[in-house]
């Protein structure tokens, strides 16, 4: 068994400014792991020389869907780069409005197929809901259940947000 990481999301440190502020911060607070976003991947260089600076790991990142999508030599590259082994996508509006079953089967299948692409490149690819999928739909089913069978035989992962 594996002992679990408590990793601080860095979207809630966004208002402190700055990446190294925001490192600063979850350092100075105890953290040893943090969850850059996808944008703090666009300089894989300064958020790894950050991150070492802060005496932090990044296991994890949260990154858009579109990104994920159209480059994904520069991603995986970021991640190695990073030290990251786990991508979550949020909430997407390319493939949802969130309440429709064809949107979460879109969202399944492109999801599954990247996790699958990313895995190659030993990267965990995952959806984070952000609240979204726990409404029932009109089929009687929530989203994230029919996301989840559209990616069936993937090795598509779930970051639950239940907060």
């Amino acid at each position: 068994m594996t002992k679990p990481v408590l990793s601080l999301q860095l979207f809630s440190l966004r208002e402190l400014g700055s990446l190294d502020a925001q490192l600063s911060a979850a350092a100075k607070a105890g953290f040893q792991s943090v969850e850059p976003l996808g944008h703090q991947l666009q300089d894989a260089a300064a958020l790894s020389e950050a991150l070492a600076r802060h005496g932090l790991t990044s296991p994890t990142a949260h990154i858009g869907l579109e990104f994920l999508q159209s480059e994904p030599g520069r991603v995986a590259d970021a991640c190695r780069a990073c030290g990251i082994r786990e991508l979550f996508v949020p909430q997407s509006a390319t493939f949802l409005p969130p309440e429709t079953t064809g949107g979460w089967q879109r969202l399944g299948a492109e999801l599954g197929r990247l996790a699958e692409r990313y895995a190659a490149d030993g990267i965990s690819v995952g959806y984070h809901n952000k609240m979204a999928g726990f409404a029932l739909l009109p089929t009687a089913r929530y989203g994230f259940e029919v996301m989840f069978e559209a990616a069936r035989g993937t090795p598509l992962v779930w970051q639950a947000d239940i907060a």
